[in-house]
């Protein structure tokens, strides 16, 4: 019985570490989508293959996939687990409408977003 408990205790959902609900059933009701699974590889492959032009040419750019923010890409490898799943997200029209949309790459575990890794983010309407 204790064993049960405690496989009971270790895979209960985490609790968001913030006031923001970070559970899929939530952002989906918010307008976000998310598509996948997605593996590392393709990931990877995807932006290599499709990286600007003129990050390509710049001497100093980490020829690594996202170049410069390589690191959080690899923290965000770190912390998946082998329930979890590697998807797409993009957040809510209105987020777009009003200037604030993000589109990137999300780590859902047990029906929560646990960590997410931003990828493009809608600074301006031109």
């Amino acid at each position: 019985m204790r064993i049960l408990t405690w496989a009971l205790r270790f895979f209960q959902p985490p609790a968001p570490t913030d006031s923001e609900d970070t559970s899929v059933r939530k952002k989906s009701s918010e307008g976000w989508a998310f598509s996948g699974p997605i593996t590392v590889a393709q990931v990877e492959a995807e932006w290599l293959r499709n990286r600007p032009e003129s990050l390509m040419t710049r001497p100093d750019m980490p020829q690594e996939p996202f170049g410069f923010v390589n690191d959080r890409w690899e923290e965000l490898k770190a912390r998946l687990r082998h329930c979890d799943t590697l998807v797409r997200f993009s957040t809510g029209r209105a987020s777009w409408e009003n200037l604030a949309g993000r589109e990137g790459l999300a780590i859902l575990r047990h029906g929560y977003m646990v960590d997410k890794f931003v990828i493009t983010i809608h600074l301006s309407s031109g």
